[in-house]
């Protein structure tokens, strides 16, 4: 896959996304833009212009989706409701000036790895340190 600069927009220009199948081209590629207003756009030497993100052929193909509701899941739907909770009380605490909040500016919840939230985790999950990548979380075999 091909798209634009991640987290990095362009005024006036809006990279399209593409699937590139590199397994059997033998040619370049075309990285497509839509200009989102009438205007003049540069790429300064050496900014990035796009981001690979490789795709094994044939994945997408065995993705299977599956739509369930919240309260399917009743210990994660507990887990996300005391989240949302506590998140409403911050942002009205954030709201009303309280110091406590106001000087912790933001809650961090989805940096935490508090050991009641990682049994919600599924087998998947690989939380690799950023000091360490070599150290793994239990869920996968070492590289």
């Amino acid at each position: 896959m091909v798209r634009g600069p991640i987290n990095n927009p362009k005024d006036g220009i809006a990279a399209l996304d593409g699937i590139v199948e590199t397994d059997w081209s033998h040619a370049t590629f075309t990285m497509n833009w839509r200009f989102t207003r009438a205007c003049t756009v540069e790429f300064a030497l050496g900014e990035s212009i796009c981001h690979f993100f490789p795709i094994l052929r044939g994945v997408l193909e065995e993705f299977r989706s599956e739509f369930r509701t919240l309260e399917s899941e009743p210990e994660l739907s507990n887990k996300f409701q005391e989240w949302s909770d506590g998140r409403d009380w911050f942002l009205w605490a954030l709201g009303k000036q309280k110091p406590k909040v106001v000087a912790q500016g933001w809650q961090k919840e989805y940096l935490r790895t508090a050991k009641d939230k990682k049994s919600l985790a599924h087998p998947f999950v690989d939380e690799r340190s950023r000091n360490d990548p070599g150290q793994m979380d239990g869920n996968h075999d070492a590289p």
